[in-house]
């Protein structure tokens, strides 16, 4: 599961959690990302509800729930590198040729995204959560029946191609024991 420093070469800035390379040529299939600084982040309900860095349990664990959200959403191991004195993890998954949804904002509208992003979660069965300031405006969801919550769901995290989002890089996350009482009591 070790892969050559050369898979990881060519990589774009991406955001906080990830680098990115598309591959495919001459057009993208997959997208691959190589974690950077950590896991990525994950909620923890002590000692008030936050997001804080991840482990790489948490990381896989938020990987196969992406796929419960949207079927494109599927990540693939790809395996292991070895990177400025850490482990990262890389992943691929499907190319969705969209634009980030804060393309979506417009002059006449300038909550468009986010009434999207309400729609797009209530549509699927989703409560809002709300949330205290200590972690930012409220851009979390809460599915009862599936016992998925999902944060960080503002624009720059989901894609919009042909009318539909792609929650690409939200948190979603299976609630136990206090962080779930947590976010029941935040609905």
């Amino acid at each position: 599961m070790w892969l050559p420093a050369d898979a990881i070469q060519g990589l774009s800035v991406g955001g906080q959690e990830h680098d990115y390379k598309l591959l495919g040529d001459p057009d993208p299939l997959w997208i691959r990302r190589v974690t950077k600084d950590g896991y990525g982040f994950y909620p923890q309900a002590s000692p008030i509800l936050h997001i804080s860095p991840g482990t790489p349990l948490q990381y896989f664990t938020r990987m196969l729930l992406m796929e419960r959200l949207h079927s494109f959403l599927r990540c693939e191991l790809e395996g292991f590198v070895r990177q400025h004195g850490q482990i990262s993890i890389v992943t691929r998954q499907i190319y969705i040729p969209g634009r980030p949804l804060t393309e979506e904002v417009c002059d006449d509208s300038p909550k468009r995204a986010l009434r999207l992003i309400e729609i797009w979660f209530q549509r699927r069965g989703f409560e809002k959560l709300y949330l205290s300031q200590s972690i930012g405006p409220s851009m979390a969801w809460y599915h009862r029946e599936q016992n998925i919550a999902v944060f960080d769901a503002k624009p720059q995290n989901l894609l919009i191609w042909e009318d539909t989002l792609f929650p690409v890089d939200v948190i979603p996350v299976q609630p136990t024991g206090l962080l779930l009482k947590k976010i029941l009591a935040a609905l």
